[in-house]
């Protein structure tokens, strides 16, 4: 990457981290600075200067307004690309994203992570009684389930039909123990009291040190989560990788 790059880059994030209110003093004070040259260069108070003054000052007020709603707009459709439409987890192309920035992170400092693969039972017996719109609501209603348990640092994803998973960061395999415990305790509440027949086998793999690769950490988490179906699921299987 040049240099010219990096720094239009970096002016980039700058700006769009910037609130409004900072960028209207400056520019406030950019047509301030404006018309004090023109005094002191001579201008006087004419009514000319004060008219181009407002001018100024209008158009100044009309790009904040846009660049305001521009921000807004820009935040808004990064959400949506990142965000499953159904039950406003993480998608699998922004996990896939969080997952190996962890992955490099973990690498680097020597952090452990865990991640937990969940899928959930008979979900095809929800659809069939009650139709797809409440196995919809179902999948969204242990989103927001899930979400109520777990730390702003962790992600959790929807990967696809009825498979969620959930990134801890700097968690060990009893730390995440705790959560997946919770978690369970929570849903099955709303379940029962639901009438939904559902359970979850869930697979949670933790690495001391991290595999080679994304697709490497999920896979084994995923055999985690079948080894526990397996078992007559509605439960969690815990596994450590070893390199």
């Amino acid at each position: 990457m040049s240099a010219m790059k990096k720094r239009r880059d970096a002016a980039i994030s700058w700006f769009e981290r910037q609130p409004v209110w900072r960028l209207a003093a400056m520019g406030s004070a950019m047509v301030v600075l404006q018309w004090i040259m023109g005094f002191l260069r001579g201008g006087a108070r004419s009514a000319i200067l004060y008219f181009d003054i407002a001018v100024s000052l209008a158009f100044l007020l009309a790009a904040l307004i846009f660049i305001a709603r521009l921000k807004t707009v820009l935040a808004h459709e990064r959400e949506l690309a990142n965000t499953d439409y159904l039950t406003k987890a993480a998608n699998s192309r922004y996990f896939s994203e969080a997952l190996g920035r962890e992955i490099d992170r973990s690498r680097r400092y020597g952090h452990v992570l865990t991640l937990a693969y969940i899928d959930i039972d008979d979900f095809k017996q929800v659809n069939d009684r009650f139709g797809h719109n409440a196995g919809d609501g179902l999948l969204a209603a242990i989103a927001g389930k899930i979400k109520e348990n777990i730390r702003t640092v962790d992600v959790l994803a929807r990967l696809g039909g009825d498979e969620f998973a959930i990134l801890f960061p700097e968690t060990d395999g009893q730390g995440a123990k705790i959560v997946i415990d919770r978690i369970r305790q929570n849903i099955d509440r709303t379940a029962h009291g639901r009438d939904w027949p559902i359970t979850m086998s869930i697979g949670v793999i933790t690495c001391p040190k991290v595999p080679v690769s994304i697709d490497k950490l999920v896979a084994l988490a995923d055999e985690a989560m079948y080894t526990a179906k397996q078992a007559g699921k509605d439960t969690v299987t815990y596994r450590e990788y070893a390199t």
